[in-house]
């Protein structure tokens, strides 16, 4: 979320042309005043995880126009006696060889990197989903499955799998950052929506009989390709003695494997089913896929007003 607050100050500063000087301080104010932690997505996960992006940029927007209109930030707001380094990354800097390859123009603009999430679960499980879709048609029950195993790589370990609570999710945040529940869900039923998060997902005897016949490691070939890709590979050994296993490194939405516009225009749909009328989602997906002939900017947001 920090990294967001301090690349949305960049963006404005550069939309709204403001000086060096002034998007400095706009960087400061919302760094120093408004750091966040990784406890958001920790443990048990609370509805905050998914408001957690908006409000860094609600803090960036909010500090951009402080300095805009002449107020200074913090002083040294990185490297300083009690700044972000220190505080938050335990003395160490930002590594510059990485900061640097982003401006070499002879390189593709990052955004041509940009993953888009296929499936409603966090990212590094994207590519399980995948698999499990293929592992379902060898199943009819849960009682059909003796054992799966799921080998993955040290961030996907580290941030979905580890926590105690992810073998048990009470909470649909957390269910939805849970690789071993992620693959529960989508093996049993073959897919994979939001509604694989409601309360009776969470306490289906189905899922949870699944979820106790799972084990998940590290495996150190996975870690190495990422974050090349987001390697995952599960293996399903089923009650009549058969194995089956697969392995994605590039899942849908991968930039190595992207999604085509009517794929992003169907999830804007399928997400907005209850919110928008079918006028207010065709005006917002014209405005938002004709955007190289916007000559003003209200014209998202006037689209965006329901």
């Amino acid at each position: 979320m920090n990294y967001i607050s301090i690349g949305t100050v960049c963006g404005l500063g550069r939309m709204l042309e403001l000086k060096k000087e002034v998007i400095e301080n706009a960087i400061s104010i919302t760094i120093v005043l408004n750091s966040s932690m990784r406890q958001t997505r920790s443990g048990e996960l609370s509805m905050w995880k998914g408001a957690a992006a908006a409000n860094s940029v609600r803090n960036a927007i909010f500090g951009t126009l402080q300095a805009s209109c002449g107020i200074t930030g913090p002083n040294k707001p990185f490297e300083g006696e009690m700044g972000f380094f220190k505080e938050l990354l335990d003395g160490n800097a930002f590594d510059d060889r990485a900061l640097g390859s982003l401006f070499n123009i002879d390189s593709p603009r990052k955004i041509l990197d940009t993953y888009i999430k296929f499936y409603p679960v966090e990212y590094h499980a994207q590519s399980a989903v995948d698999i499990s879709k293929e592992l379902h048609k060898y199943i009819k029950s849960a009682d059909d499955i003796d054992s799966i195993t799921i080998e993955t790589f040290k961030a996907a370990y580290d941030i979905i799998a580890k926590d105690p609570e992810k073998w048990n999710p009470k909470t649909k945040e957390t269910a939805d950052h849970s690789l071993q529940y992620i693959t529960a869900a989508c093996i049993l039923d073959g897919f994979i929506s939001k509604d694989s998060f409601s309360k009776n997902k969470l306490n289906n005897p189905s899922i949870k009989s699944i979820l106790k016949k799972i084990d998940i490691k590290e495996d150190v070939e996975l870690t190495k390709l990422y974050p090349e890709g987001i390697p995952n590979r599960i293996t399903l050994n089923t009650r009549d003695k058969k194995t089956y296993s697969k392995e994605i490194m590039y899942p849908r939405g991968h930039s190595k494997n992207k999604m085509t516009d009517d794929e992003v225009i169907k999830k804007f749909k399928d997400n907005t089913e209850s919110i928008l009328s079918p006028s207010e989602k065709d005006n917002i997906i014209d405005t938002i896929m004709n955007l190289d002939k916007c000559e003003n900017i209200s014209e998202i947001s006037n689209s965006l007003r329901i």
